[in-house]
């Protein structure tokens, strides 16, 4: 969702985009059709964003009954906490600024809207006054820079006067967001004693926890999610292959248990033979990797070419189970190498997105954070692959990677995933001119040099 630096003046000409080909002004009519659908990709993630902001600052008022009673707060102490929001709120504005224009918009108001949804979640264990309004100021802290952030986010797609729509649905959007904080803290306050809790502070626990599920699924942490997916199915591909192998050779697989006749030397040759079988699952891999990459390159074209291996896989790795049961070995083996080799594939077109969605001057933040979240699969897929092969052997853990799989297909294919077409490309690629800049001619003084500025890009 980063905004290039685009204006719809009258002296921008597009190399090859308009409706005369070749060096054109957009039209008024192409004008028209590019705000609608500038409307269309910012609207509904800044519309969210802001009832999700006023929710989190706001339903203190729906807790402040119960929450009163419990920390035992005068309304004047309830006052003075409320209040100490803007205090950091208006602390953190400018900073909050000056970063923005250095990691791009969406990833910072991403960055903001998981740690506001922290914050509010956290407001569940308060215990004292001095808590609430330590939590109330640090809430502040971290959600100054949403409402600047937006507006900047608008004016680098839009001029003035097309902001006037966008700004009046923000506006809107507060006024909506005490109406659904209203009816959803009605029915959060009825949980009052439900698993030990009262009943604002499930409205601090669910309101934050929406917040955070929306954080997590902007740009960079969806990226992030997305990319998770796929690791903790080849870092479980990885670590559990030749268990996985010696389970099958063994029959194991389902969780049978099967009395060993291995002893001294033979142990060995068997666990040597599991390593060379296993070693021979990633060859294929390494190809299906570069050939999915050439692919995804030829037709210019990133999500179907992750999502179609990985919606091969998930396949592969739901029918394993029932393969090992009526086939045996080989046909398992090479349901296993296929799953494996599809996921390998998706490698590639998933590890450029980053640099397709992230502004310039904020890559490195923005693919560190999607690393980051990418790479806890790495600690989370072994463990749960080990605990679910101890209960129920792997086909449990088939299964596992089989919905992992399917669910990275889903961000892939639900969410809005950079793509970069032919016909983008060429767009992308064009120049762009808009008024051109003079620099000093050595030879005639009285005739500057016109150099066309190449700043801009084709949305």
């Amino acid at each position: 969702m980063e905004a290039p630096d685009i204006k719809f003046t009258e002296e921008v000409k597009i190399a090859g985009v308009g409706s005369g080909g070749g060096e054109a002004p957009f039209t008024e009519a192409e004008k028209r059709a590019c705000i609608r659908k500038i409307y269309w990709r910012i609207l509904p993630f800044t519309f969210l964003l802001s009832i999700l902001n006023y929710f989190d600052r706001a339903n203190i008022s729906y807790a402040a009954p119960t929450l009163k009673r419990d920390l035992h707060m005068s309304n004047s102490q309830y006052g003075l906490g409320t209040g100490i929001l803007f205090v950091g709120y208006a602390t953190v504005q400018i900073p909050s600024q000056l970063v923005i224009t250095k990691v791009g918009p969406s990833t910072w108001l991403a960055v903001l809207c998981l740690c506001w949804g922290i914050v509010t979640m956290s407001q569940a264990a308060l215990t004292s006054v001095h808590g609430f309004y330590a939590s109330r100021f640090f809430l502040g802290l971290v959600e100054a820079g949403t409402y600047p952030g937006i507006s900047y986010m608008m004016s680098r797609f839009l001029t003035p006067e097309e902001m006037k729509f966008s700004q009046s649905t923000i506006t809107m959007s507060t006024a909506l967001s005490n109406v659904f904080g209203g009816l959803l803290a009605a029915a959060l306050l009825l949980l009052e004693g439900k698993r030990g809790l009262h009943g604002w502070q499930w409205i601090f626990l669910v309101e934050g926890a929406i917040t955070l599920a929306y954080g997590l699924v902007v740009k960079t942490y969806y990226l992030g999610i997305t990319s998770f997916c796929v690791y903790s199915v080849s870092y479980g591909i990885q670590y559990f292959t030749p268990l996985i192998v010696d389970s099958l050779q063994s029959h194991q697989f389902n969780g049978k248990t099967v009395t060993r006749s291995y002893t001294g030397t033979a142990y060995a040759h068997h666990t040597a033979i599991v390593a060379l079988i296993s070693s021979i699952l990633f060859v294929p891999c390494a190809f299906t990797t570069v050939a999915n990459a050439l692919i995804s390159m030829k037709l210019r074209h990133r999500r179907f070419c992750a999502a179609i291996p990985m919606a091969i896989a998930g396949i592969m790795f739901m029918v394993m189970p029932t393969v090992v049961d009526k086939d045996g070995f080989i046909p398992s083996y090479v349901v296993l190498i296929i799953a494996a080799s599809m996921v390998w594939a998706a490698y590639s077109p998933i590890n450029t997105w980053p640099q397709v969605w992230l502004a310039r001057t904020g890559f490195a933040v923005g693919y560190g954070l999607y690393n980051t979240i990418d790479q806890f699969g790495g600690f989370a897929s072994p463990y749960i692959v080990g605990r679910l092969s101890n209960s129920g052997g792997y086909a449990s853990t088939m299964r596992y990677f089989g919905g992992m799989s399917f669910a990275a297909v889903a961000f892939v294919l639900v969410f809005c995933v950079p793509d970069r077409s032919r016909a983008y490309e060429e767009a992308h690629n064009a120049t762009v001119s808009s008024v051109p800049t003079t620099k000093h001619n050595p030879h005639d003084p009285e005739k500057p040099v016109q150099v066309p500025s190449n700043n801009h890009h084709v949305i």
